[in-house]
C-alpha cells in the first residue's frame, strides 16, 4: 500500500510532541543528551580531586606516643619573695595646718593712728609696738579731769571744814542739828563726785596706755588691716599675729576606727613641697561624733620650730593604730580559699607551682596583707595573684624577670 493509500492519521488531541514535530518536519534537539553527558563528568572530576585531598589511612602505631605538657608563662611581677616585716594597721587623714598660738589685735581706743610700724610677714617679738595713735584729744580730756578734780578737792577741803565748825556748834548748842546733817550730806556728795572725777582721770589714763598697741606675743604678723592717719574706734580689729613654733592639724576619723584612737598616739605627717617627713602627735580627740558623716574630729599637733611649714598649708597624715615586728604577712589576692578550714598558697620551687597550706593570722594594712602564722619561710616565692588555670603542679616559665 502505497503513502496516499494509507489511512488517516491521529486526530491532533491524541498526536504525541514528537508526532507533531515529524510534521512539521523538525528534527529533534540534542541538547538534553549534551547536558547529562556534561553533568556526568562534573561528578567524576569532583569525586577525583576529593579523593586526592583526603589523606590516607596510616596504621595505627603498636606504642603510644608520649607527649609533653608545655610550660605556663607567669610574669616577674605575679610573684613575690616572702620576708619577716612590721605588720601595721594604719589610717589616713587629711587636713589644714593652723597655727596652736593666734592673737587677734584690735583697737581699744577710739582715735586716728599716727604711725603704723609692722606689715605682713614682719617678726615681732612680745612688747614690740605695732602702731601708735594720736593721743591729743585724750590728752586734752586728762588735763579737764585733772583740773576738775583739782576743784572738787579744794570744795571738799572747804565743805569739811565748815563741817567741823559746825559739829562744835551743835554740840554747844548754838547750831541745830539739821545744818550739820545738811553739810554731812553735803560732803559725802562731794567725796562721792571726786571719786567718779578719779575714776574719769584713770580711764583717760588708760586710754593714753592703750593708744600704743604692742605685739601680745612673739610671732608673725599675718593680717594687717588698718593704715596710717585712719580713725579707729574702740574694737576695730587691726592685726593678726600668729606663732609658726607649733601648728595643728583638725581631721575627720571613721567612727568605726575609734576606739583604737589615744592621745599621745604618733602620727606622721607628708606636705607637698617637702620631701621630709614631719612627726607628730594625737594632741585631742572629740568626745562627739559627727552625725552626719559618723566621724569623730581629731587634732594633731607637731612641732615647727624650725619654721619649715606655713600656716594654711594642706597636709596629709599616717596614723599607726597598731603594728606587730618581725611577722610574715602577704597580700590577701595570694591566699586561696581564705574563708575555709585548709586555706593555702601556691608556692614557686624550681619552676614548680606547689600547693602549700598555710594557718592565717590577723587582717592588716586597712584589709590588703594577712598575717601568716605558720606554712611559709622568709625567703618562699609566692604566686601574689590568683592566675586562671594555674594550679598545683604546673611548671612555669617566667617572663619579665
Amino acid at each position: 500500500m502505497s503513502n496516499a493509500e494509507q489511512a488517516p492519521g491521529k486526530p491532533d488531541w491524541a498526536k504525541t510532541k514528537a508526532d507533531l514535530r515529524r510534521e512539521r518536519g523538525e528534527k529533534r534537539s540534542k541538547a538534553p543528551l549534551f547536558i547529562a553527558i556534561g553533568t556526568v563528568i562534573g561528578i567524576g572530576l569532583f569525586l577525583g580531586v576529593r579523593a586526592m585531598q583526603t589523606p590516607p589511612t596510616l596504621p595505627e602505631a603498636s606504642t603510644p606516643v608520649e607527649t609533653r605538657a608545655s610550660s605556663k608563662y607567669v610574669s616577674a611581677n605575679e610573684l613575690l619573695t616572702v620576708t619577716e616585716q612590721t605588720l601595721r594597721e594604719t589610717v589616713r587623714l587629711t587636713g589644714t595646718l593652723q597655727p596652736v598660738v593666734k592673737e587677734q589685735v584690735p583697737s581699744l581706743v577710739s582715735a586716728p593712728l599716727l604711725q603704723v610700724n609692722v606689715r605682713i610677714g614682719d617678726s615681732v617679738t612680745r612688747g614690740s609696738e605695732l602702731v601708735r595713735m594720736d593721743t591729743t584729744t585724750l590728752e586734752l580730756q586728762r588735763n579737764q579731769q585733772i583740773s576738775s578734780i583739782e576743784a572738787t578737792q579744794a570744795n571738799l577741803e572747804l565743805a569739811e571744814s565748815q563741817l567741823r565748825r559746825t559739829d562744835d556748834l551743835v554740840a554747844k548748842g548754838i547750831a541745830p542739828t539739821t545744818q550739820l546733817e545738811q553739810q554731812q550730806s553735803s560732803v559725802k556728795a562731794m567725796q562721792a563726785n571726786l571719786k567718779a572725777q578719779q575714776g574719769q582721770l584713770k580711764l583717760v589714763e588708760q586710754q593714753l596706755s592703750d593708744a600704743v598697741v604692742n605685739s601680745p606675743i612673739s610671732g608673725e604678723v599675718s593680717a594687717r588691716n588698718v593704715d596710717s592717719g585712719q580713725f579707729v574706734s574702740a574694737g576695730t580689729p587691726m592685726f593678726e599675729i600668729v606663732s609658726l613654733n607649733r601648728l595643728e592639724m583638725q581631721a575627720s576619723l571613721p567612727a568605726a576606727k575609734a576606739p583604737a584612737l589615744q592621745p599621745g598616739m604618733k602620727v606622721q605627717v607628708f606636705v607637698d613641697g617637702h620631701e621630709r617627713v614631719f612627726n607628730g602627735q594625737v594632741e585631742r580627740i572629740s568626745p562627739v561624733v559627727s552625725q552626719g558623716t559618723q566621724t569623730i574630729p581629731v587634732f594633731i599637733s607637731l612641732d615647727n620650730s624650725d619654721g619649715a611649714l606655713r600656716a594654711g598649708v594642706f597636709a596629709r597624715a599616717e596614723l599607726t593604730l597598731a603594728q606587730v615586728d618581725d611577722r610574715i604577712g602577704v597580700p590577701v589576692n595570694a591566699i586561696h580559699d581564705a574563708q575555709s578550714e585548709q586555706p593555702y598558697v601556691l608556692t614557686v620551687s624550681d619552676d614548680q607551682v606547689i600547693r602549700q597550706p598555710v594557718e592565717l593570722g590577723a587582717v592588716w594594712q586597712s584589709g590588703q596583707v594577712r598575717e601568716v602564722v605558720s606554712g611559709l619561710n622568709s625567703g618562699d616565692v609566692i604566686v601574689r595573684l590568683p592566675l586562671d588555670g594555674l594550679s598545683d603542679g604546673d611548671t612555669i616559665s617566667l617572663i619579665g624577670g
